[in-house]
């Protein structure tokens, strides 16, 4: 017995010599780039509504948005803090990052606050009303969200507003919503969204037929690529609406992120927009190289 459990033992460790041997002996070629696994948080897309000050009311703008991690709230807020697309709209972010964190209970977003955002300009201004419920009128499109509550590092303060103070927590006002109009602008945004976000499909049923039979949606996301390497780097900064006999031109003018003085700080796009206010859209046949 002891002879035979002997012999299974060195034939197992002449096997894992083997084994051993042969392994040392294998090469294993290193995969390129292309071949290798990049983390990527999940990351999902959301229609969001926000809320600017205008001339003596609030103007909204739809935006779709990428929200990772699940933190909603924090997408939304960073999308208010870029301000309108309109260079007559004003965000109340004008020079603070504002937001340190979000939390939500009993139906009640408590916003927290850097102490710099009681530095900007809007505190002093007789529309005051209008920047906090900016930010009130955005964060209670959420259904779960009924009021939003103001803290500034971690603290209420006593800050009167009309009727109301920021000691409290502040429902959805609406009365001072306008109405945003249907207009070329604003379906131009909404395609730039579309194919930011690899909405491909979205984006190709905004454009008009006389676009859709010189391009296939097959060039059309070839062409979408081409149009986001171009701005790659770059930030929206105004809107010019030219209105021509039957279409409107939306000439865009896009800065440079990070101003470099041996490269083109500015870039000019321009989209053509055709129809009418119930039925806009986008006609990139002049664009398209054939």
């Amino acid at each position: 017995m002891r002879y035979t459990l002997r012999v299974m033992v060195i034939i197992f460790l002449g096997i894992l010599l083997i084994v051993i041997s042969f392994s040392n002996s294998l090469t294993f070629k290193e995969l390129g780039k292309k071949y290798s696994i990049v983390p990527n948080p999940e990351a999902m897309q959301l229609e969001s509504v926000l809320y600017f000050v205008g001339n003596n009311t609030l103007e909204f703008e739809k935006r779709i948005i990428e929200v990772k991690d699940n933190d909603i709230y924090q997408a939304v807020g960073k999308e208010l803090m870029k301000g309108s697309r309109d260079k007559y709209l004003h965000s109340p972010f004008e020079i603070s990052s504002g937001i340190l964190n979000y939390e939500i209970d009993k139906s009640i977003l408590f916003i927290n606050f850097n102490n710099d955002f009681l530095s900007e300009s809007f505190w002093n201004k007789s529309d005051v009303y209008l920047y906090i419920w900016s930010i009130v009128d955005t964060f209670t499109e959420f259904d779960e969200i009924y009021k939003v509550q103001f803290l500034f590092e971690g603290k209420k303060i006593d800050i009167p507003i009309g009727k109301y103070n920021l000691l409290n927590p502040l429902s959805r006002d609406t009365k001072f919503v306008g109405i945003l109009e249907n207009t070329p602008s604003n379906v131009v945004n909404e395609y730039i969204d579309y194919i930011t976000l690899d909405e491909y499909r979205k984006a190709y049923e905004l454009l008009d037929d006389k676009t859709k039979a010189y391009l296939d949606y097959k060039s059309f996301i070839v062409y979408a690529n081409e149009f986001l390497n171009d701005i790659d780097g770059y930030k929206s900064l105004l809107h010019f609406t030219e209105n021509k006999i039957d279409s409107w031109i939306i000439h865009i003018k896009y800065v440079r992120i990070n101003l470099n003085d041996t490269e083109n700080n500015t870039l000019m796009k321009n989209i053509k927009v055709t129809g009418d206010k119930d039925n806009w859209k986008i006609n990139l046949v002049d664009q398209i190289k054939f």
